[in-house]
């Protein structure tokens, strides 16, 4: 790939379209494999609906990160969403997830990633949380590489729903 400038921001409401459709790519792209059409239908309509995107951005308790390449019409090519705990454990201390942390394949492991999850950590920091979880699909190799070498290590597990489908995901933590 080309050299490239990234531009980094909060999203606004403006870009409720944009972030659906980067939701949806990007699941498809990882895991669109793994779900019967019925059942990856369904969950794209519920989990990327623009509905759901302009609730959570006009709710203060979830924080958005957006990255465009600067070189390909502003595109949106990665976006970073954090939130309160939703994930089935009971907490140590004062927690927050990491929601979601998406980047379109081309821009894979140049960066962007890194820039996203560097944000969302000082962002949870700045919340007063001590304990940053996110969750993880338990075959998604590659993500779980990524958050181990941000000092995330495994402390549960649960099943989550596509469709009617149950994925086996880990449960990652750090405290910061």
């Amino acid at each position: 790939m080309a050299e490239i400038e990234i531009e980094y921001c909060s999203p606004s409401l403006a870009d409720v379209d944009s972030l659906s459709q980067l939701g949806r790519e990007t699941f498809v792209a990882t895991f669109g494999h793994l779900y019967s059409n019925e059942d990856l239908d369904f969950f794209l309509e519920n989990a990327f609906h623009p509905d759901a995107i302009q609730n959570d951005l006009s709710n203060t308790a979830f924080q958005y990160r957006v990255a465009h390449d600067c070189n390909k019409d502003h595109r949106m090519i990665a976006y970073c969403k954090i939130g309160p705990l939703r994930v089935p454990i009971v907490p140590l201390g004062r927690a927050i997830e990491i929601w979601q942390l998406y980047v379109r394949v081309p821009y894979h492991r140049n960066g962007v990633g890194r820039e996203m999850m560097n944000w969302a950590m000082s962002r949870c920091s700045l919340t007063g949380a001590n304990e940053v979880y996110l969750s993880v699909w338990s075959g998604n190799h590659r993500a779980i590489r990524f958050y181990e070498r941000f000092g995330f290590s495994k402390v549960g597990t649960y099943d989550y729903m596509v469709g009617k489908q149950a994925d086996h995901e880990f449960i990652f933590c750090r405290t910061i």
